[in-house]
């Protein structure tokens, strides 16, 4: 069985930056140099022709070191703006899929993702994958209720993608 981790404090952070090679490397830079601990960091296409949305989730920053490194990131030629948010000021999510065993507590596993309004994507007589969205709370306790089963064969999740309200 699987160690699932709980809930962490998190701080997430919005960025937009021009879409060329390297830039999710310099960023990752940044966090290695200063030792920030990475949680999650999303990339994906922007509503702004040749913009990148990269969403980044670090763990137990204070408030000195939050503005350090928007400090850092801003410095960056690539980057077009960059900003700290919270679950106040912003909606986040994230995906989850679960590959988990047909043979054993399939009646529970299922309630258990009825439970969180998630849906079954894909199924085969040894396993069925499963889809839950929301947030990164809701993601980790399902997570810990569904391994508790003894059930879950892998998953993977997508890291957080987080817009401002």
């Amino acid at each position: 069985m699987s160690t699932i981790s709980t809930t962490k404090n998190y701080t997430t952070i919005i960025l937009f930056a021009i879409n060329q090679t390297g830039v999710l490397e310099n960023i990752c830079a940044i966090l290695r140099t200063k030792m920030y601990n990475l949680e999650t960091i999303t990339a994906s296409d922007s509503e702004k022709p040749n913009q990148k949305r990269i969403t980044i989730t670090v763990s137990d920053l204070d408030h000195t070191r939050i503005n350090l490194l928007l400090s850092n990131l801003e410095a960056l030629p690539e980057v077009i703006s960059v900003a700290f948010t919270d679950i106040d000021l912003a909606v986040m999510r994230e995906i989850c899929l679960v590959k988990i065993s047909k043979h054993i507590k399939i009646t529970e596993s299922i309630e258990i993702i009825e439970k969180y309004v998630g849906i079954v994507t894909f199924s085969n007589s040894e396993y069925f994958i499963a889809q839950i969205s929301g947030t990164t709370a809701k993601i980790d306790k399902f997570l810990i209720e569904v391994n508790s089963l003894g059930t879950v064969l892998e998953f993977g999740r997508s890291g957080q993608v987080a817009m401002f309200k």
